[in-house]
């Protein structure tokens, strides 16, 4: 298992190491751009999403909403999952 497949699955199994990455990610973003507390927070989530797969706005301390940008990458995401699908059953079929 790859590192970051392996730090993915601790991420999971562990809600409070969860959070210990999200602030991590967090506090550097707002002080770094000087955005609010929430913009960071939702580009902290976001990144969670994106590199480790794991949906911070489920966690019981995250305090926001997902982000325009998330659920918008949530989509296309699932859309291309239907497409690749698509695209395999039609290739098994020929």
């Amino acid at each position: 298992m790859s590192s970051l497949k392996q730090l993915s699955a601790e991420i999971a199994a562990d809600p409070d190491l969860a959070w210990a990455y999200y602030c991590n990610i967090s506090v550097p973003i707002m002080d770094a751009a000087h955005v609010s507390n929430k913009i960071a927070s939702e580009t902290a989530a976001h990144l969670m999403q994106h590199l480790f797969g794991y949906d911070m706005t489920s966690h019981q301390k995250y305090e926001y909403g997902k982000s325009e940008v998330q659920q918008y990458a949530e989509l296309r995401i699932a859309v291309e999952a239907e497409e690749d699908d698509a695209i395999l059953k039609q290739g098994i079929a020929q």
